[in-house]
């Protein structure tokens, strides 16, 4: 795929503030174009962050002791809590947000919504924000990461900002070696719309109609892949062979060749960042998928995948090695049509070096656990694997939960309650925990990708699973995470690489597509 000569500054419609920004820019800074990508995810991603703004107070206090700053962190404290409220009041962001900047000590913060004037609490803000970005210590307060400590994220393996726009779709790589390189794909924001339409009816179980089949057959290589031999109409199989050959031809193979990756039985790491209508492709599973007697070409065979839903999700501090007297909580709820995750929960304990490690919640309606009960139990875990059912709340993805008989487990909470936990991996073997909301394509906050903003690395599924899948990953993931014995205590970097082996049991058994394919490993 050619180099571009010209790319537009790659910023999404998910922010307002953006909107002067459309016109496009010189590639003469790539530093600054992939400055922007940031810039633009995290408008939506630091709505999600007032955990990182209470923390950034609580280290004020610590910090500060002369008189002069501690105007500063005052003024600090409930004016960027008043800006935060008053500008995301109407999208129910932050809507107990107030309660607990009250509980953290921001005197005054009750006034914030009789305050109808933003323009003026937003320059308020930025007054403030410069007298602290003066402090020793603090010049990058609240700013974006610079692109020298991105560099330092790429060391593990290239990142992939995919972005559409009205001026085109495009890829930007930052290798390992610090390295800017931009792609120009050929597809456009409609065509991913509709890409996006057919992966959820082909998750649901459904042939697609004549439009959207239409749209996946004006890429002219992928009509061969259909193989309707002796049948008398296209099934599932044949659509969702055809969509990941899309995905393939339009998205993956062009940022294999740019990054002249081979095939390998030992491929190393990539990241993928999408962003708007890219956000929740499986492009993790793209490929050239035949009949058994032929070669395929995808993905797996290339690279380890893993996503971001924000470059800040890479440069946090990596996840702190287990000791070797670590915990596992074990959550599973059989009786809601999971009856496999009992069979799950078997698989972990055979592979666990230590039973002693592992804590076991076995959720019912005559025996419910509580969602304090599990808190609890992560505060002091290493590792929390859970078999239960998810929920999405697109609006305010703060209320996103994961399902128990006690109860719901929130991100609100889990953000609140878990930051001083030893958690670093959450395996959630759940409903449609990685899967985006079709009215809102822009905005990549599923709850496994919330979960990250709780301290959590993750392996997450897509779409709903098969309930006998889950035993046969979950046996193979935690076989290769604990391989080393009890000896060594598992490095939870080795996740994305534990799920590539575990699903390729899968492919290796012949399993559909749909029911491998929803299986994503976010984080570091």
């Amino acid at each position: 795929m050619a180099h571009v000569a010209h790319m537009p500054h790659l910023a999404t419609n998910m922010d307002t503030e953006h909107s002067a920004r459309d016109e496009p820019t010189e590639v003469g800074s790539l530093d600054g174009t992939l400055f922007l990508v940031e810039e633009s995810l995290d408008a939506v991603t630091n709505k999600m962050r007032l955990d990182i703004l209470e923390k950034a107070i609580t280290t004020l206090r610590h910090a500060i002791s002369e008189e002069p700053n501690r105007k500063a962190k005052a003024a600090f404290e409930v004016v960027l809590a008043k800006a935060l409220l008053t500008r995301f009041a109407s999208h129910g962001w932050l809507e107990n947000a107030t309660t607990r900047m009250q509980r953290g000590g921001a005197d005054g913060v009750k006034d914030v919504v009789r305050q109808p004037s933003p323009y003026l609490l937003a320059k308020q803000r930025e007054d403030v924000l410069e007298q602290i970005r003066g402090m020793d210590g603090f010049h990058d307060f609240l700013l974006p990461s610079s692109f020298e400590t991105l560099k330092h994220a790429a060391k593990a393996g290239p990142i992939v900002f995919l972005n559409a726009s009205q001026y085109g779709c495009h890829a930007l790589i930052l290798k390992q070696d610090g390295a800017l390189l931009p792609l120009s794909l050929l597809t456009s924001t409609e065509h991913l719309a509709t890409l996006k339409m057919a992966i959820h009816r082909l998750a649901q179980g459904h042939v697609l109609d004549g439009k959207i089949q239409q749209s996946l057959d004006d890429v002219p290589r992928t009509r061969k892949l259909l193989q309707r031999k002796n049948q008398r109409r296209r099934t599932v199989q044949d659509d969702f062979r055809q969509l990941l050959g899309v995905l393939w031809f339009v998205i993956a193979q062009p940022v294999i060749r740019a990054l002249d990756v081979q095939k390998t039985d030992t491929p190393r790491r990539l990241w993928w960042c999408p962003t708007g209508p890219f956000a929740f492709l499986p492009i993790h599973a793209a490929g050239v998928y035949t009949s058994h007697n032929e070669e395929c070409d995808c993905v797996f065979d290339y690279v380890v995948s893993s996503y971001c839903s924000s470059p800040q999700d890479l440069v946090a501090p990596p996840p702190i090695r287990p000791n070797p007297d670590f915990k596992m909580l074990v959550a599973i709820e059989p009786e809601s049509k999971l009856p496999a995750t009992r069979i799950e929960l078997e698989k972990i304990q055979s592979r666990i070096p230590d039973i002693r490690h592992l804590v076991t919640r076995i959720d019912s309606t005559s025996a419910p656990t509580s969602p304090k009960t599990i808190l609890e139990d992560i505060k002091t875990s290493s590792i929390v694997h859970f078999g239960c059912h998810g929920s999405q709340d697109p609006s305010n993805p703060l209320d996103s939960c994961l399902l128990l008989s006690g109860g719901r487990l929130t991100i609100s909470s889990l953000i609140r309650e878990c930051q001083t936990s030893e958690a670093a991996l959450a395996y959630l073997s759940a409903c449609e925990t990685a899967m985006g909301d079709e009215e809102r394509p822009d905005e990549s906050l599923t709850l496994a990708a919330t979960m990250q903003f709780a301290g959590f690395r993750g392996v997450a599924t897509m779409w709903e699973i098969e309930d006998e899948d889950g035993p046969i990953v979950a046996d193979a993931f935690y076989g290769y995470l604990f391989r080393e014995g009890s000896a060594v205590a598992p490095d939870i970097t080795d996740a994305a690489s534990a799920l590539h082996l575990a699903t390729k049991v899968l492919r290796d058994l012949d399993r559909p597509f749909h029911r491998w394919v929803p299986f994503v490993h976010y984080g570091i």
